[in-house]
């Protein structure tokens, strides 16, 4: 899949399936990751969803996630902080 002229892997599975992938060194589990890939000029990071992934590229550089105001997880996925 691609977002602009970037690349995105993303893992889409039928509910209830484990999904997942591995690029770059890194591996995922989740049904709709989405991995910024370093070999497309990338950051290498895994986000929650393509949506996350799209709102960290901006005019096609990476934005830090922790400028985000995003969480990572302990497999290091990064996600939006839930409202409480």
């Amino acid at each position: 899949m691609t977002s602009g002229a970037f690349s995105v892997s993303t893992s889409v599975v039928a509910p209830g399936v484990a999904g997942g992938g591995t690029c770059c060194g890194r591996s995922w589990v989740g049904d709709e990751r989405s991995h910024c890939c370093l070999r497309t000029r990338g950051c290498g990071e895994v986000f929650d969803d393509v949506e996350l992934f799209d709102a960290h590229r901006v005019v096609g550089c990476c934005v830090s996630p922790w400028v985000m105001g995003l969480v990572q997880t302990k497999n290091r996925i990064w996600l939006r902080v839930l409202g409480g």
